[in-house]
């Protein structure tokens, strides 16, 4: 657990395994709790806000998917307030699946269908390309302004089609969209990495503006 150690996740101190129906994690103690800042995001989004919310994401998972290690429950709301204020992402659920752990999950294991990569609803099995997946879904969540899947069901056709108007059809930088688009393929060997990804980030604000439901459109051109 020493080596999972990071500013950028919230550290795990030991685990009780004596319990026969479940494990305990000690974990740190984060006195801010749940940011209200992805709640403003949602209320009114900028790509500069955008991009310091992606980057802490990206951060956290990046660090994790270096240990191999794979998040597993990735969202829009897996980061935590220390004493300091500093935003540290929630990766301690299940101890971080080793990226080739691939049993199906129990039927007692709670999932968050909205972020969940269609391959890991078929099967239980995360892995890096599950993660990229719904970090998709997370940058789609904070540009459109909605939840994901909040008025149909999940993998009921796209979630832009969920969303009654509005946020999701403003412009935005095509490398958000891109961004976006490469990581949702529904094949998990044709999604873009995280690497790809920081690199896109670069370039945030440096391209023309496109219509966010464009997200579905095929090609990418960013990653």
């Amino acid at each position: 657990m020493i080596r999972l150690r990071s500013p950028h996740t919230v550290i795990v101190y030991g685990a009780v395994t004596s319990l026969a129906d479940r494990m305990v994690l000690v974990v740190e103690l984060l006195f801010g709790g749940p940011p209200n800042a992805f709640e403003e995001l949602l209320a009114a989004p900028s790509p500069g806000a955008i991009q310091a919310h992606h980057r802490r994401h990206l951060r956290g998972n990046a660090f994790l998917h270096s240990k191999d290690r794979v998040h597993d429950d990735l969202k829009s709301t897996s980061m935590l307030l220390d004493g300091s204020g500093r935003e540290k992402m929630v990766a301690a659920h299940q101890l971080n699946r080793l990226a080739t752990y691939t049993t199906r999950s129990s039927q007692s294991t709670q999932v968050n269908i909205a972020w969940s990569a269609p391959e890991v609803l078929e099967s239980g099995g995360s892995t890096y390309a599950s993660d990229v997946y719904s970090f998709g879904i997370v940058v789609w969540e904070v540009v459109s302004g909605e939840r994901p899947w909040a008025n149909t069901s999940h993998h009921e056709g796209n979630p832009v089609s969920a969303v009654d108007g509005g946020a999701a059809f403003v412009p935005w930088p095509c490398s958000i969209v891109d961004m976006a688009k490469a990581c949702r393929d529904e094949e998990p060997h044709a999604r873009t990495t995280y690497d790809a990804v920081m690199e896109c980030m670069k370039s945030y604000g440096r391209h023309e503006l496109c219509r966010f439901d464009q997200l579905f459109v095929p090609e990418s051109g960013c990653v």
